[in-house]
């Protein structure tokens, strides 16, 4: 029993209790071991030679993600370039290539934000970057979005109108350029072929399970396709006018000639040269295209695939009309107006926007449009679509709305409006053509333009529309001459509107452009009843001084009245002679343009009568120092021109008039007016200083002053110069008999100067004898006294004044018969009346001023000699203390020399 038990001891089961853990057995091997990091600091650092990001990722690290497998990855990969970038933007230049190829094949990315990064991408990145230097890259681009527009999934569609944009924003030249490949894809956005055979007819097409509505992508679409046409409106525009102004005025501007025979004799010159200067043209090269600056208008499309493709589109808007507009049935039996959905507008919109462009964009490739092939083909179907309903307006529910839906400009009024303009296109051009069906719709687009102007439909959206409504009257004026009644109530209420609106609003510059166009046009100007016209011609003067802070009106407004002014509009005329004095002002010269201002004074020209008011106004218009003195000096040529070709003709044949131009250019030659004078006189006669019968005064005058003045006198000596002798003798006597009134012996110093000019260039008048001039010489001696007895050591600017003065008076001292010795005399006879030593000194330096060097052969005579020498010894017996003064030793030499 007992070996029994023991045995079963030896193999009985372990018992194992939760929470316990087993005891390890005596053969295990412990595995665990220790380990070390090792670092070694070289791994650590960066690059630092290369710019990198936040997460110091530099360029090719992020080139490199932008082709991984995980849309995260790609993600990261564009938003680090636009970082990269932005903060490190010479990176673009060096890695241009690059950075394009990746970029644009994320425009078909799968992942929608991987695509909105790459649309912010490229918004920062082509900002940066030059058309020419994106140029040979292009076609990359290009292929790539044409890639993303017609790609199978519809949120890769409309993300490309995005990049779309982006491009037409900032390389609109190479977008247009080469453009069918675009035009192509506007149209599969929209519609698929009906059959495979007839590849122009197509229909809209629909995608139910698009995210987007119908209407929204095909508006969308069609947004884009006005900003394509615009810009190849505005390109065609652009090189055309270049092209004129090469061919035009400017071409004799830009024309080298070169003649071999003229080549220098020491170099031969190479006949490859030779031959690129005698055929000279201007060439781009670029590894995409070739553009010469003689070939091709640059628009990117033909007149024929312009035609082919409005064949094509043009259909399609119509269905797109078709669908947004609302049945008519039920509101034609009320008798309201066609209704458009507040959803469908934007499209409708669109729709009209597109074919008045893309009509614009075919008429402006040739110069004569023809639209017989556009008539016969859709003229039916445009009445049927456009004018059967017209006109329309626009449902708005009560309820709330939507921001955007708030905020659009769309109106019933601009749809209204923008039909009428498309219309028009379809009116013959030519009494020839047939007019059939055409006063059908005809008369309701004129019946509607006079109610919207007259404010039937809303008063407040009349002035925003004013362009449009100028531009659909001008065309009805040169195309519908068979309804010249309804046109004249038609012109007759944008008359009104012009006269209504406001002197600064858009609307007032608008209707002004369009009656200065339609009066300039003599098949226009007869739906303008004289009245109206000479109403219209008379508010010009009037209207200008209230817009003289608008330049562009300003400019517009001075622009018309010249043009009139060529000719001869009378009304015109007595407008401006009835508003001379404020035309001509300060205010309104100052306040315009400087090119403004030569056209607003060269209406002078053509006056018929300029008043003697009109006169004294342009004295002061010359004096104003507002007045820029060019302006002055080219409103005295205005006036020569205007007299000498169209007054004098050779004789003078109108002495009212003559009378009025010598009174003018009298008081500029004086500087001042004859009453101005007489009460200086008044006021200088108690406080005579003079040696002689004439005294010239100062004044109050400025340096600036003086140069304007001096100025002015020489453009008025070279319009008398210009004058018949007869008018030059009529000149002199009236200023001998100023100068031999008894109260115009005190003249200030400004008329002085314009009296001894005049006496300076008129040469017959130095041959005269002694007692002819004597009023001159006693001018010349009366200015001689006063610049040597003002003391001018002070002023710097009256010192200029003096010795300019100085100059003068001695010429023409010199030059006048007797006029040296007559001075001698005087001096000698003041000398004796008045003793006193500072007089003494005066005369003697007047003298001494004669006795230099170049004017000392004048005074080699022997009754001057005699002169000289009894004042030297007057003046040195006066001396007190006989002690010597430096002004008469200086004296004394000079006259020394002069005896010797």
């Amino acid at each position: 029993m007992g070996k029994s038990k023991k045995k079963r001891q030896d193999f009985q089961k372990v018992k194992l209790k939760v929470g316990k853990t087993l005891k390890k057995a005596d053969n295990v091997t412990n595995a665990s071991f220790k380990t070390r990091t090792i670092q070694i600091a070289q791994q650590l650092k960066t690059d630092s030679s290369q710019p990198s990001t936040t997460r110091k990722l530099n360029l090719q690290d992020l080139l490199v993600h932008c082709q991984h497998f995980s849309s995260s990855v790609r993600h990261d990969g564009v938003t680090g370039l636009r970082e990269l970038l932005t903060s490190h933007p010479e990176l673009m230049t060096s890695n241009l290539a690059a950075i394009l190829e990746e970029t644009s094949e994320l425009f078909t990315d799968k992942d929608p934000a991987v695509r909105k990064a790459v649309i912010q991408l490229i918004r920062v990145f082509y900002s940066k970057i030059s058309m020419k230097q994106i140029a040979p890259f292009f076609p990359l681009l290009k292929a790539h979005l044409c890639c993303a527009m017609t790609h199978i999934y519809d949120d890769i569609q409309v993300d490309s109108l995005q990049i779309l944009d982006i491009l037409l924003e900032f390389y609109p030249d190479l977008v247009i350029n080469k453009s069918s490949d675009l035009f192509s894809n506007f149209i599969e956005q929209i519609s698929r072929r009906q059959s495979e055979k007839d590849k122009s007819s197509r229909t809209l097409v629909s995608n139910p399970s698009s995210k987007m509505s119908t209407l929204k992508w095909r508006t969308s679409v069609l947004e884009r396709l006005h900003k394509f046409l615009v810009g190849i409106l505005n390109i065609h525009r652009r090189n055309r006018k270049e092209q004129m102004d090469i061919n035009g005025n400017c071409e004799r501007e830009r024309e080298v000639l070169w003649s071999k025979s003229e080549g220098p004799a020491y170099q031969l010159f190479p006949m490859m040269f030779s031959y690129m200067w005698s055929n000279p043209t201007f060439i781009i090269r670029s590894q995409v295209q070739e553009v010469s600056s003689h070939g091709g208008m640059g628009s990117g499309l033909e007149m024929a695939e312009l035609v082919e493709f409005a064949r094509t589109l043009i259909p399609l808007l119509l269905q797109c009309w078709v669908e947004a507009v609302i049945s008519h049935t039920q509101q034609s039996s009320r008798g309201t107006d066609n209704l458009l959905r507040s959803d469908s507008v934007s499209l409708v919109s669109s729709v009209l926007l597109v074919i008045q462009l893309l009509l614009d964009c075919i008429h402006s490739h040739t110069d004569q449009p023809e639209i017989s092939w556009l008539s016969k083909e859709y003229l039916k179907e445009f009445k049927q679509h456009f004018m059967i309903n017209f006109p329309y307006s626009v449902h708005s529910s009560m309820g709330t709305k939507d921001k955007k839906e708030k905020n659009t400009k769309v109106t019933a009024e601009w749809i209204n409006l923008s039909i009428c303009d498309l219309m028009t296109n379809f009116i013959p051009s030519s009494s020839n053509q047939s007019h059939d069906g055409v006063s059908s719709w005809l008369s309701n687009v004129i019946r509607y333009l006079k109610d919207f102007l007259h404010g039937k439909y809303d008063p407040h959206s009349i002035g925003q529309h004013a362009q449009l409504v100028s531009k659909i009257v001008s065309c009805l004026i040169r195309m519908g001459r068979s309804y010249q009644d309804e046109l004249k109530e038609l012109v007759a209420s944008v008359f009104h509107r012009y006269k209504g609106a406001r002197f600064s609003s858009v609307e007032k510059r608008v209707y002004l452009k369009f009656f200065a166009d339609v009066t300039s046009t003599s098949c226009c100007s007869e739906l303008m009843m004289s009245e109206m016209e000479s109403a219209f011609f008379a508010s010009l003067p009037e209207l200008l001084p209230l817009v003289v802070g608008n330049h562009q009106l300003s400019a517009l407004i001075v622009e018309v009245m010249k043009k009139q002014a060529c000719q001869r509009c009378k009304s015109l005329f007595v407008a401006v002679h009835k508003s001379f004095h404020i035309l001509y002002g300060e205010m309104v010269v100052g306040g315009l343009g400087p090119s403004v201002q030569k056209e607003f004074v060269s209406l002078l020209y053509y006056m018929p009568d300029i008043s003697e008011d009109c006169h004294r106004i342009l004295v002061n218009f010359c004096r104003s120092q507002v007045i820029n003195e060019h302006l002055a000096l080219y409103m005295l040529q205005v006036i020569q021109n205007r007299f000498l070709q169209v007054d004098f003709k050779g004789t003078l044949s109108d002495p009212v008039k003559i009378g009025q131009l010598i009174s003018f250019l009298l008081t500029l030659l004086l500087g001042t007016s004859s009453q101005d004078s007489e009460k200086s006189a008044v006021i200088h006669g108690d406080q005579y200083h003079g040696i002689c019968f004439m005294e010239v005064y100062l004044g109050q005058i400025d340096m600036d002053s003086w140069s304007r003045h001096q100025k002015i006198v020489e453009a008025v000596m070279q319009f008398l110069q210009q004058c018949p002798v007869q008018m030059l003798d009529i000149v002199e006597c009236f200023l001998k008999n100023r100068l031999d009134q008894d109260d115009m012996h005190t003249l200030p110093v400004v008329s002085a100067l314009g009296i001894l000019c005049f006496v300076a260039k008129i040469d017959h008048i130095r041959l005269r004898p002694h007692k002819d001039n004597a009023h001159y010489i006693e001018l010349c001696i009366a200015t001689l006294h006063l610049v040597i007895s003002t003391d001018s050591s002070a002023s710097e600017k009256l010192s200029c004044i003096l010795e300019s003065i100085l100059n003068l008076s001695q010429d023409v001292l010199l030059i006048l018969n007797g006029g040296v010795q007559r001075m001698c005399e005087v001096l000698l006879f003041s000398a004796k009346d008045k003793g006193e030593e500072e007089h003494l000194s005066v005369l003697v330096k007047m003298a001494t001023s004669l006795l230099h060097d170049e004017k000392r052969s004048a005074l080699q005579d022997k009754q001057c000699i005699r002169f000289l020498s009894q004042l030297y010894e007057h003046v040195q017996a006066h001396l007190s203390g006989g002690t010597q003064r430096q002004w008469f030793a200086e004296f004394q030499y000079l006259l020394s020399l002069l005896s010797t």
